[in-house]
């Protein structure tokens, strides 16, 4: 994947965003002489397997500014200290932040090969950042190499940006789940909404359709951007970060995984949803579809009347059930 002469320099300044894509990047990456960037505050979720260097970044919008001026010069000695080192390094980017557009910076003085993954292109309902996207198009342009995680969104950067040769397509590598869902068909079934409840996900949508179903509960499971206020008998709510063996555990003891997204460029929680072998109801939008063959979840459209259709046809019909979980051990 990357040259077999060098060290891997992976930078990972996020506080948490894009984690679970990092972890599952780097461990196909175990082959190579790998080193990682992190902030002071990730390092203890690297340090054991990886020689790690740490870099404090900011919490809030004054701080990252006041930092940002001095971050250059901090930036530019880190990376001759990795030189000096390592010797032959090159840069991989697995996860947007501001500051990776200084490593590139620093990375062209000493004529250092940079890649970057850019999973968004365009922000999300919800989080648009004109700025963000800035940064994205500005470190697009320098880095050597460019990894979408779909086609869908190779091609909206091209549709503003021109094809370019360093543009490639490296698909969302699966994320291990703890545990396998083997639970029968149930025609009362348990429901479960995995993730951050952004606007884009869909939480609102699904929560429109709940009354209307013959379900035990709807999970939803994630740090919440906001309170949930509806109010219904069989909502469970766990409202903050989970760990890997909770995430595990909740795919096993639901029947169906619901993705209710508006939009979407790629998920995380799809691939988990394969792993974890738990039927899936999944609305067509962006680059969903590239991640799973067609026979392998049931997809609907992102409104209600297709969302409730799509979950009591998984509720009514045993046989479909059953389909969907052969269909997804056969692509695991």
């Amino acid at each position: 994947m990357f040259g077999s002469n060098k060290t891997i320099i992976g930078i990972y300044l996020s506080r948490k965003g894009c984690l679970t894509y990092t972890q599952a990047m780097l461990s196909q990456l175990q082959d190579q002489q790998l080193a990682l960037v992190v902030t002071k505050e990730n390092a203890p979720l690297f340090q054991r397997e990886y020689n790690t260097y740490t870099l404090l970044t900011a919490r809030g919008k004054l701080e990252h500014l006041l930092r940002s001026l001095t971050v250059q010069k901090k930036i530019d000695n880190l990376v001759e200290q990795l030189i000096k080192t390592y010797g032959s390094i090159e840069f991989y980017f697995p996860a947007f932040h501001p500051w990776n557009l200084n490593f590139i910076k620093a990375a062209q003085k000493n004529y250092l090969v940079t890649s970057l993954t850019i999973h968004d292109y365009k922000t999300h309902s919800g989080e648009q950042s004109a700025l963000v996207e800035s940064y994205q198009k500005k470190m697009i342009r320098l880095s050597d190499r460019v990894i979408f995680l779909t086609d869908y969104v190779r091609q909206q950067a091209i549709a503003e940006m021109g094809d370019d040769e360093k543009y490639e397509v490296i698909p969302h590598p699966l994320i291990q789940s703890t545990e396998k869902q083997n639970l029968e068909h149930s025609t009362t079934p348990s429901l479960l909404f995995l993730g951050r409840g952004v606007a884009y996900k869909g939480l609102d949508l699904l929560l429109s359709v709940i009354d209307e179903l013959p379900i035990n509960k709807l999970t939803i499971a994630g740090k919440q951007n906001r309170p949930i206020t509806t109010k219904h008998s069989k909502l469970n709510i766990t409202d903050r970060h989970l760990e890997e063996a909770e995430v595990g555990k909740l795919l096993a003891t639901h029947h169906i995984l619901v993705l209710p997204y508006l939009d979407a460029s790629q998920s995380g929680v799809l691939t988990l949803g394969i792993s974890a072998n738990i039927p899936m109801v999944i609305t067509k939008v962006g680059g969903l579809q590239e991640q799973l063959p067609p026979n392998a979840a049931l997809w609907v459209e992102p409104t209600r009347a297709s969302l409730k259709a799509g979950l009591l046809q998984l509720i009514n019909e045993p046989e479909t059930y059953t389909r969907l979980k052969t269909a997804l051990r056969a692509h695991t």
